[in-house]
């Protein structure tokens, strides 16, 4: 049982790392397949790979509730506060795109950094634009189209004080504004502007629904009634689960949020318990970020990794190497960031 009886940093973690296991599956064995599903003629990756297509809904709901709880801890301004985010955020991101670029050389399946960016002032750009993350706001080249997020991310961030602000005073209207590209994405109108364009208005909506969740404290106390019924909460779960799971696959990216939530739900009922499982399901979210933005490099971009996975037909195994390759260079790249602390904090106290 939680002691704290607060959503933790072991709720985040643990929901983090099932939402990494979705991200990961999701984007090995995407195949296109349309929605709505026929659920009666459909085969179980037919089913499957849909569900899993809430990842980013799901990262940015954590998130918005994350920077949210941030700030209420907070004695700094808006401008502090937000720029060491972002700051953060972009130093995570540079410890895994410098490696990437440097091994590009060599290994990327689009050739060397200068055949991806370009050549003169143009390559410089593109270079510049993908490096501090921004390169999906003119959909310029770059070593990994699955690293758009970042640009979202940082947008998010840098809009956190406006939405926060507006939250506190008009927080219907704020939810309700949010929440119109991913309606007019859903019926279709204006899909391509959305989907290629601006990709992160699709995704205010979760952004500023996370943040709610902290403001109104909804977290905290769905994990305190499951303290007090925790069956009950988690058949409740479950049900919301699959009753948004089956809207998912019929009415596409409208129900993302309430499915994003409903996962959130779930792992929130499940980390009541304490096995390995979930120790191991933690530790995996305190490697999401890196697993994100690794796991495409391995079976897509680099065309050793490409070789590997294509010859590998048993859908779980496949699954599993991606798993353990991502995790392993995670954990080294957290060892190398550990040491250079060390470094920096013994040079600093000489």
């Amino acid at each position: 049982m939680l002691s704290d009886k607060i959503f933790s940093k072991r709720n985040t973690n643990i929901i983090k790392g099932i939402a990494v296991l979705i991200l990961c599956w999701h984007h090995l064995f995407w195949r296109n397949i349309q929605v709505p599903v026929n659920l009666e003629t459909a085969g179980i990756m037919e089913v499957l790979v849909p569900l899993t297509k809430v990842c980013v809904a799901l990262f940015t709901m954590l998130s918005g509730y994350g920077i949210n709880e941030s700030y209420k801890k907070s004695n700094k301004s808006y401008a502090n506060f937000t720029f060491l985010h972002v700051k953060k955020l972009l130093i995570n991101y540079w410890w895994i795109y410098v490696p990437v670029f440097i091994l590009s050389f060599w290994l990327h399946a689009g050739g060397t950094p200068m055949h991806i960016y370009g050549q003169g002032a143009l390559g410089i750009r593109n270079f510049l634009l993908d490096f501090l993350g921004l390169r999906a706001m003119i959909y310029s080249p770059t070593l990994n189209n699955t690293w758009w997020y970042m640009e979202a991310a940082i947008i998010f961030y840098l809009c956190f004080p406006i939405f926060h602000k507006a939250l506190n005073k008009v927080p219907e209207i704020v939810i309700g504004v949010s929440a119109i590209p991913v309606l007019l994405a859903s019926v279709n109108i204006f899909w391509d502007a959305l989907i290629t364009t601006d990709r992160e208005l699709f995704y205010v909506f979760p952004f500023v629904v996370g943040m709610e969740l902290s403001r109104r404290e909804i977290l905290n106390k769905m994990v305190r009634y499951c303290e007090r019924n925790r069956r009950e909460f988690i058949m409740l779960s479950c049900s919301f689960f699959v009753i948004l799971g089956v809207m998912r696959t019929q009415i596409s990216y409208i129900a993302d949020t309430f499915y994003a939530f409903s996962i959130i739900s779930i792992g929130i009922g499940i980390a009541s318990f304490e096995n390995i499982v979930l120790k191991a399901l933690e530790f995996l979210g305190k490697h999401s970020m890196n697993i994100f933005l690794i796991h495409s490099m391995v079976y897509y971009y680099f065309t050793s990794g490409r070789k590997l996975f294509d010859r590998i037909d048993m859908v779980l195994l496949k699954y599993l190497l991606l798993i353990v390759i991502c995790l392993g260079s995670s954990i080294i790249i957290e060892t190398i960031k550990k040491y250079v602390r060390r470094l920096r904090t013994n040079s600093l106290s000489e």
